[in-house]
């Protein structure tokens, strides 16, 4: 079950990362063409989505986890 969840956020994380990041773009004008470069807003707010996504987790993880209303004697 690890190892699945492990799979599912190493394929979510980085699409959801770039997809907050794509949204704070700065453009950067050179004499011959223009660049899009991301924002430290961008940077900011991505830490900002894991870092909440990560409490939820945790949050989950303490209400779901298994044995908690069991007792030795049971």
């Amino acid at each position: 079950m690890n190892t699945l969840f492990r799979i599912i956020g190493g394929s979510i994380g980085p699409v959801l990362a770039s997809a907050v990041m794509s949204g704070y773009v700065v453009l950067v004008t050179m004499p011959y063409y223009t660049v899009e470069y991301t924002s430290e807003e961008g940077y900011v707010m991505s830490w900002t989505v894991g870092a909440a996504f990560a409490l939820i987790g945790l949050v989950l993880a303490l209400i779901i986890r298994p044995g908690r209303n069991s007792s030795f004697e049971d």
